[in-house]
C-alpha cells in the first residue's frame, strides 16, 4: 500500500536520510523516535506538505513524489487537529468532502455514519472551542475518515491528551482500524501507542530508520546498541566488560549463551526477561545465578530492581511477583534468564 524508497529530505541543517519502508495493505506502522529524530518530517514528505530531496513515495502502486498534498489519495490527521475555530464539528468533517465536489446529502450521510462510528454524533452542532481534547481529535480523525481513503496518516494524536481519554481511544482506533481495514501510518514517541496498536514498528534515530520489525521483536531484540539505548534497556554488556567483572548471574548468563561471540559483541537483556526469586529456588534455567538487590522502585504497574553481579543491571517484576521475592535491600537473590531472551548485538 505505501512505499517509500531511499526517501530523503532537508530541513535547515537537518537531514532525513534514505529512509525505505513498506507499509502493505492493512498494516498498522507506529514510527517511533525521540523529539527531532525527524518523524514528522517523514510524515509531512508522505503528506506532500514537505519536498524530497531524492528517492520515491508510492501508495497503492501509484508514485506520488510529485503530487501536491490534495492529490495524494490518503487521510491525514495532524499533530494540533488543524480544526476551523467558525465550523461546528459537522462542518470541520464535511470539509474535505466539500472541496471534493461531493453532493450534500451523501457528504451528510458520510459524516452522520462516522460520527456515530466515533460516539460524537451528539456533538456535530459544537464548536471546537467547546470540545474536549478527545472529542477534538475524534473530530479530526472523522474529517479524515469521511474522505474513505486506504490510507490514514496520523502524527502524534494523542500527544495532548491525558492518559484515561488516550487509552479509550487507543481502544476506539484499534476497532476502526480493524473494521474498516485501513493502512495506517502513525507518528509517536509513546511506546505505549506502539503496544496497544501497531502491526509494526519503526525506529527512527537522527532522520535514520535504524529497524523496522512486529513490536515484540523491536522492543525485545533492538537491532543496535542505539536502538536498545532509546528504547530505555540499560542491560548492555561487552563480551569483553562482561568477562572482566561478571559474577553469579551475569557470568552464567555470558557463559551459557555465548556460543562464538567476539569480544566487541554485545549482550542485551530486557528488564522483564529477568527472573528474580529467593536464593535457593528451583529454576530450569542453565543461566541462573546469585545477585544483590541494592534498591526497588515501585513504579505504579511494576518494581524496578536494580541489581549487582559484579555489574549492575536490571529487572522488572509484577507486584505478585515482588511480594512473592521478600527480599530488601542488601539481600542476596537468585537472577535467571532463558538462553532465547539473551539478544546479542553485534557492535
Amino acid at each position: 500500500m505505501l512505499s517509500l524508497r531511499a526517501v530523503s529530505a532537508e530541513l535547515g541543517v537537518f537531514r532525513l536520510r534514505d529512509v525505505s519502508l513498506d507499509v502493505p495493505r492493512g498494516d498498522y506502522c507506529c514510527v517511533i523516535g525521540p523529539t527531532g529524530a525527524g518523524k514528522t518530517v517523514l510524515l509531512e514528505c508522505v503528506t506532500g506538505l514537505h519536498p524530497v530531496t531524492s528517492g520515491a513515495i508510492r501508495i497503492a502502486g501509484e508514485d506520488v513524489t510529485s503530487l501536491p498534498p490534495e492529490r495524494r489519495p490518503l487521510g491525514y490527521v495532524p499533530q494540533d487537529y488543524a480544526l476551523f475555530p467558525h465550523m461546528n464539528v459537522f462542518d470541520n468533517m464535511a470539509y474535505g468532502l466539500v472541496e471534493h465536489r461531493v453532493p450534500r446529502q451523501e457528504a451528510r450521510r458520510r459524516v452522520g455514519a462516522v460520527a456515530e462510528l466515533l460516539n460524537i454524533g451528539h456533538l456535530l452542532s459544537r464548536r471546537p472551542a467547546n470540545l474536549s481534547g478527545g472529542e477534538a481529535q475524534r473530530t479530526a480523525l472523522g474529517r479524515a475518515l469521511v474522505l474513505r481513503r486506504e490510507l490514514l496518516l496520523m502524527d502524534e494524536p494523542f500527544g495532548a491528551l491525558d492518559q484515561t481519554t488516550k487509552r479509550e481511544l487507543v481502544h476506539y482506533l484499534k476497532t476502526i482500524h480493524r473494521d474498516l481495514g485501513l493502512t495506517v501510518l502513525h507518528i509517536t514517541h509513546d511506546f505505549a501507542e506502539a503496544y496497544g496498536l501497531a502491526t509494526m514498528v519503526g525506529v527512527l534515530l537522527d532522520g535514520r530508520l535504524c529497524q523496522v520489525a512486529p513490536p515484540q521483536e523491536v522492543f525485545a531484540r533492538p537491532a543496535t546498541r542505539e536502538v536498545a539505548e532509546f528504547l530505555g534497556i540499560r542491560n548492555i554488556w561487552r563480551l569483553s566488560e562482561l568477562g572482566e567483572r561478571a559474577e553469579g548471574f551475569l557470568a552464567a548468563a555470558r557463559d551459557g549463551a555465548r556460543h562464538g561471540r567476539i569480544e566487541d559483541d554485545s549482550l542485551c537483556l530486557t528488564p522483564d526477561a529477568i527472573a528474580v526469586l529467593p536464593l535457593g529456588a528451583d529454576v530450569d534455567s542453565q543461566l541462573a545465578g546469585e545477585a544483590i538487590l541494592c534498591e526497588a522502585h515501585w513504579q505504579g504497574a511494576a518494581w524496578d530492581l536494580e541489581l549487582d553481579a559484579g555489574l549492575a543491571f536490571h529487572a522488572r517484576l509484577s507486584s505478585r511477583e515482588f511480594a512473592a521475592l521478600a527480599a530488601r535491600p542488601g539481600d542476596a537473590v537468585l537472577a535467571s534468564a532463558s538462553p532465547h531472551n539473551v539478544h546479542w548485538i553485534a557492535d
